[in-house]
């Protein structure tokens, strides 16, 4: 497996585990449905990013990290963090 397919798989990862641990003291607010209705986005397009087929853009990143009380370096996107910090993600 290259890095950034690895990279992306640990992200995927990470996003699900901050979910899971969450749904412990609120199982209904951290369903992959709620969870995906509060950032704007498809059940199908957050069931990806947990899947770590695909990344959540810069803009998503930065709204994914604020729900789970994050950075987005926490999630394993450190690219992200560093577009957003070049004022490229906005």
């Amino acid at each position: 497996m290259d890095m950034h397919l690895f990279s992306i798989w640990c992200m995927g990862n990470r996003i699900r585990e901050l979910r899971l641990e969450r749904a412990k003291v609120a199982p209904g607010a951290f369903t992959l449905e709620a969870v995906a209705a509060r950032l704007g986005v498809s059940l199908g397009t957050y069931w990806r990013w947990e899947l770590g087929k695909h990344r959540p853009h810069p803009r998503k990143a930065r709204a994914l990290a604020r729900e789970y009380g994050v950075t987005v370096g926490d999630l394993g996107l450190e690219d992200a963090a560093e577009e957003e910090s070049d004022g490229l993600g906005q």
